[in-house]
């Protein structure tokens, strides 16, 4: 299996131990939302675009069988946790796949299988899809479109995480669009290059070909100041005494939640602004 594969198995295990607890205490909600966040988030966002060049390969290879299969294995498993649910779209899919029995209704409940856990996979894939949630961020916030191939350039100073992104460099061509990518130790920043920077590593995008860096940074300079308004205003109430004190527990939390999200939007546009300078 790839370090894809060993991931999502190891997600899709954890999710059935998390959603079956919930469901023996009768917390229908928090399975719900478990389920959810692994079908959709993890699955469908992140593991199947993983899979689409495997899956586009003419020749029928190992890898491509590999990919069909662990992604018919996650589907029908996240299926049946699901049908409690979303009990019709479950059943009409599921009698679409490869499966045994009459109705997935009377289908066995996945059970939890300690071996399948990963978490090695997945601190390594977390590493992985931080840096290409990074570079999307970045795109983003230069208006630069997702059709739009870039430089990339990513400087990394850790020997392990060096070795990690080199040997799976594949994930992070899967899901940006560049015409060059360079990845090493001691990479200057190039003029003109957005920056993103992450625990021991620095991600460059030259902006000069892609974008009008003056249009650009006007644009910029006034988001800025719209979040800067919107930062401080929920600063002040959450640094009201009388706010904290009246308002419920998850209000508090949520415009503290706002303000985090705030914060490093901001931390985003000041270093973009400097790569124009």
């Amino acid at each position: 299996m790839s370090l894809a594969d060993k991931w999502i198995i190891s997600k899709l295990y954890e999710a059935i131990k998390k959603s079956t607890e919930c469901l023996n205490e009768y917390k229908y909600g928090e399975a719900a939302k478990i389920i959810y966040e692994f079908t959709w988030n993890e699955f469908c966002d992140w593991y199947i675009e993983f899979s689409k060049p495997r899956l586009y390969q003419e020749k029928d290879t190992i890898e491509k069988r590999s990919a069909q299969y662990i992604l018919w294995f996650v589907l029908e498993n996240s299926l049946r946790i699901l049908h409690p649910f979303m009990p019709f779209i479950t059943e009409e899919i599921w009698q679409k796949l490869p499966h045994k029995g009459d109705s997935i209704m009377v289908s066995p409940w996945p059970k939890y299988k300690e071996e399948y856990e990963n978490k090695d996979a997945e601190n390594k894939m977390d590493k992985i899809m931080s840096i290409i949630k990074t570079i999307r961020n970045i795109k983003s916030d230069m208006n630069i479109p997702y059709s739009k191939e870039i430089d990339l350039y990513l400087n990394i100073n850790e020997k392990n995480k060096l070795k990690l992104i080199k040997e799976n460099i594949y994930y992070i061509e899967t899901m940006i669009k560049t015409k060059s990518l360079k990845v090493g130790t001691g990479i200057k920043k190039p003029e003109y290059s957005a920056t993103g920077i992450l625990e021991g590593i620095e991600i460059f995008i030259p902006l000069k070909d892609i974008i009008n860096i003056s249009e650009e940074a006007t644009r910029l300079e006034k988001k800025l100041n719209k979040i800067n308004n919107e930062f401080n205003v929920i600063c002040k109430k959450i640094n009201n005494n009388d706010f904290l004190s009246r308002a419920p527990k998850d209000i508090v939390k949520k415009e503290r939640d706002k303000a985090d999200e705030l914060r490093d939007i901001k931390e985003r546009l000041e270093n973009n602004l400097k790569s124009f300078k």
